[in-house]
Parts: C-alpha cells; sequence; structure tokens
C-alpha cells in the first residue's frame, strides 16, 4: 500500500475505521436493518414489519425497563450499560443481593436483579449463563413484557428459534411493538422459514 502510495500521480487516502465508530452510525439506523447488517440474516418477515422502527441503539441488546416493572430503580446500572462502562456495571451488579439465595426478596425484587445479571452475562458472551438468568427471571414474573422478551431472546441463543418465533408472534398477536420484539423477528423468521421447508422435503420424500 505504501508502495502503491508513492507512485507519481497515483496517490490515495485510505480512512481506518474502529468498530465503535461504525456502530455509532449504525444507530443512526432503524433497529431491524442496523441488526441485519450485523447478523447477514434475511428480513424474512411479513409487510407489517416494513415500517421505519424507533432507533433503538445497536449496543442495547436487551431493552431497558420501566422502574415500575421491577420494583427498585437501577437506572443508574443501566446508564453504565449504555455508556458502554460494562466494568464498572459489573462492579455494581455484585454489590447487590443475590437473587438466586435470598428467600428474603420478593419475586418483584429478585427479578431484576437477574436480568441485569443475564444482561451482563450476555455483554460479556456467556450466552448459557444469559440464558439461565433471563430464564429464571421469567419464571419469577412471566406477565412482564420485557420479561417475556428476554424469554424469547434465551429460547433464540438456546439453540430453539422456532419455538423463539412462535413465542415473539404470540407477543405481536398481543399488542407488543418494542424494537427487540420486531429484531427478535426479523432474526427468527428465516430459520422457521427453513424448518417448515426442510420437514415439508423430508415428508415428500417419506
Amino acid at each position: 500500500m505504501i508502495e502503491l502510495n508513492q507512485r507519481p500521480n497515483a496517490r490515495f487516502t485510505v480512512e481506518l475505521h474502529f468498530w465503535e465508530e461504525l456502530t455509532a452510525q449504525l444507530t443512526e439506523l432503524d433497529r431491524a436493518v442496523a441488526d441485519w447488517i450485523v447478523w447477514q440474516e434475511p428480513a424474512n418477515v411479513d409487510s407489517a414489519f416494513r415500517n421505519p422502527l424507533t432507533t433503538v441503539p445497536l449496543t442495547e441488546t436487551v431493552n431497558q425497563e420501566t422502574a415500575t416493572e421491577g420494583g427498585d430503580d437501577f437506572s443508574e446500572i443501566e446508564k453504565l450499560f449504555e455508556e458502554r462502562r460494562i466494568d464498572v456495571a459489573a462492579f455494581q451488579i455484585e454489590k447487590l443481593p443475590d437473587a438466586e439465595q435470598d428467600q428474603k426478596l420478593s419475586n418483584e425484587q429478585r427479578y431484576p436483579i437477574l436480568r441485569l445479571k443475564g444482561k451482563l452475562a450476555l455483554e460479556q458472551l456467556k450466552f448459557d449463563e444469559a440464558v439461565r438468568l433471563f430464564e429464571l427471571a421469567y419464571e419469577l414474573c412471566p406477565e412482564l413484557p420485557q420479561a417475556r422478551i428476554n424469554h424469547v431472546l434465551a429460547l433464540e441463543f438456546s439453540g430453539d428459534k422456532v419455538k423463539a418465533f412462535d413465542a415473539a408472534c404470540q407477543l405481536f398477536r398481543e399488542g407488543e411493538r418494542s424494537p427487540s420484539l420486531l429484531t427478535l423477528l426479523v432474526r427468527t423468521a428465516s430459520n422457521v422459514v427453513v424448518h417448515y421447508l426442510g420437514s415439508a422435503q423430508r415428508e415428500a420424500f417419506a
């Protein structure tokens, strides 16, 4: 490259871009579009999902909840996630009560702690642990929309994308329209199509 740039009348400029910089620009796109660019999965979804979505930072893998969906306000820890200060968030989460062992805590108190620990595990690429924690949180408060969305995410990461898509569709039929849910529908839809096409082929040759 240096030799090429030294040729007479043939100079060119090389621009270097870091992933964090690209991610910041992806947040200007609709969530489903940005997710498709990153995960390289086709958006084989119904036309209902083709309308522009609300812009959500790509780094927010798991949406924030309102304080009423967890009992306590963990907005400071959520802010640390937004600012990508994951190590500081991990330190703060370590100081929280043990939601798995402390039986004195109510389900409403245990839920947000487990959810935050699941979110941290996801950031640390500990997918099995994230699945376990999200499912524990879902069992405590299965009526919360965010718990149900995280349950869909857990199903996806556990490899059962057919069940994940079915659960996401149920939420959509009930009126849920959050960007996280629509992204999950986009990500799991193509896998479901492949699954059913494969089943149809097996039946055809049986």
